[in-house]
């Protein structure tokens, strides 16, 4: 399949981009050099904030530029859920209603739970009507790029060693090839220690370790891949196999798994299909007897990983960063995620706000005045989270909660709020004011009347810290407060510790009062 530009349709949605908001000078044009001018990996799955490192452009609009190309067509959504010990994209769809976060990787059996913070993730990938590449077509791949580029995050750190993730895989790999049915690919040599044999398609995934006590005796391995799974024709044993691994300790060491830092992470891996094996040379033979296309990659691992642990990324668009930004909530209002699913979240900002004395007001303007002075205000408190790359999640009542990736990006929200009600309140009819709680924490991301909203104990202090505040006052708790760029900010503001006792929360938690 060539690669094919439709000049017409993208000169009319480039169009359509450049009139969706106000853009800095030459950003319009550095996105179509790269449809027009990159090669066809480079818009397959782009990272926004790798786009905007590479091109000097501000991380904020960089987002807001890929989100309203979406909306206009340019591009594609790509929501992908990556495995956390290999990157391998266990699955890539076009809605968060399709996530499934909880899974084992179909490459390496790490049992992922994934977050919202870092493994699931948000790319673009140009639309096919726009410009068609080979990798809107699984089928159309070469047998390495599926591997190597459609399987795989692009955007993994080097390892230690300065060496790429598809680097090292490829120079643990043995073989390497599509199977059409009735097709037999082989392959000898002597295992490091483990070999996988795995089939990308299928997901499915066969493993034997090399046993040193079972001598150097030749194995020949005949296996099949059939009904899209692939099994051991031979005589080998086989069976599902649960392996722990923590830092510190390699895969195949004897004896009881004990880390050298007691906090460390153990990683769990769900191994489907487990044989032994003799240490000498294997013959491995794959014959694909079913009646759809397979592929065969054999893999031979090292005896002793260097160090178990995550796999580094790049700065990547987060779901989380994404479900906290306005633009995306404006643009993409229906997005949700499945209603029996609870996504995790480790890390997120939770502003409330609150209105002093909003029912008096109406008594005293009248519901008319009183409806128009909130719905204004509400128009202001949305520009300020906006603005500060946040976003709203809920009203309630003549309140609001919004998010934010960054607590300093929270503070600052409130700030500019408190000073956008103080110069509204020099023409309003009424007086407004306006009380601020700040707190950070994990919480659950679910589905709540077709909206996403979070839930849980940290939530529920946030929206505890706002009552204490006074009118005219931010109050935040110590999560927030001791951020090292909210520090910075208060610097130039008087700031005041206080204890305040949360109801339902045993502990006495501090918190910080703040008036602009």
């Amino acid at each position: 399949m060539g690669d094919q530009i439709n000049e017409d349709l993208l000169d009319e949605r480039l169009a359509a981009l450049e009139s969706a908001r106000s853009w800095s000078p030459r950003v319009i044009s550095k996105l179509e050099t790269l449809i027009r001018g990159e090669d066809e990996y480079s818009v397959f799955r782009v990272n926004p904030l790798r786009f905007a490192a590479d091109r000097n452009i501000d991380e904020g609009e960089a987002i807001d530029l890929f989100l309203h190309a979406a909306n206009v067509g340019l591009f594609e959504v790509d929501w992908l859920i990556v495995c956390a010990a290999c990157a391998n994209v266990a699955s890539s769809f076009r809605s968060l209603q399709k996530v499934e976060p909880e899974f084992v990787c179909d490459l390496c059996s790490y049992d992922n739970v994934a977050d919202l913070d870092t493994y699931i993730q948000v790319t673009f990938t140009i639309s096919p009507e726009v410009r068609r590449i080979r990798f809107h077509d699984v089928a159309a791949l070469e047998v390495e790029d599926l591997y190597f580029r459609y399987k795989r995050s692009a955007d993994v750190k080097p390892l230690p060693s300065g060496a790429t993730v598809p680097e090292v895989l490829k120079e643990w790999t043995r073989l390497l090839t599509y199977l059409e049915p009735g097709q037999t690919a082989s392959v000898e040599f002597t295992p490091r220690g483990v070999v996988g044999v795995m089939d990308a398609l299928s997901s499915s995934s066969l493993l034997y370790v090399a046993s040193p006590t079972m001598g150097q005796s030749t194995t020949e391995l005949a296996i099949e891949a059939r009904g899209r799974k692939l099994i051991d024709a031979g005589s080998t044993p086989v069976g599902p196999f649960e392996l722990k691994v923590a830092e510190g300790r390699s895969y195949y060491d004897d004896g009881p798994l004990v880390a050298e830092d007691p906090d460390a992470t153990i990683m769990v891996f769900r191994l489907p299909q487990v044989g032994q094996i003799p240490a000498g040379p294997v013959t491995i033979a794959v014959r694909n007897s079913g009646d759809e296309r397979a592929s065969v990659w054999v893999v031979d691992y090292p005896p002793v990983p260097q160090q178990a642990g995550m796999i580094d990324f790049w700065p990547v668009l987060s779901a989380k960063r994404s479900l906290s930004n306005h633009t995306f909530r404006s643009l993409f209002r229906s997005e949700s995620v499945p209603e029996s699913e609870t996504l995790q979240v480790k890390d997120l900002t939770y502003l409330f706000t609150d209105l002093k004395d909003s029912t008096l007001m109406y008594d005293t303007v009248g519901d008319v005045n009183a409806y128009d002075l909130v719905r204004r205000h509400f128009d202001a408190l949305d520009g300020a989270v906006a603005t500060n790359g946040g976003a709203v999640t809920k009203t309630i009542g003549d309140a609001i909660m919004a998010t934010f990736v960054e607590p300093a990006d929270g503070l600052q929200a409130a700030i500019d709020m408190l000073r956008t009600i103080a110069e509204f309140n020099r023409t309003a009819s009424a007086q407004l004011a306006l009380k601020i709680g700040l707190h950070r924490g994990k919480s659950l991301a679910v589905s709540l009347n077709d909206r996403i909203d979070y839930f849980g104990q940290e939530v529920n202090i946030a929206a505890r810290v706002q009552q204490l505040a006074a009118a005219d006052e931010i109050v935040m708790s110590q999560d927030v407060y001791r951020d090292p760029h909210v520090a910075q900010m208060l610097d130039v503001y008087e700031v005041r510790e206080d204890s305040g006792i949360m109801r339902g929360v045993a502990e006495q938690i501090p918190v910080y009062r703040v008036r602009v």
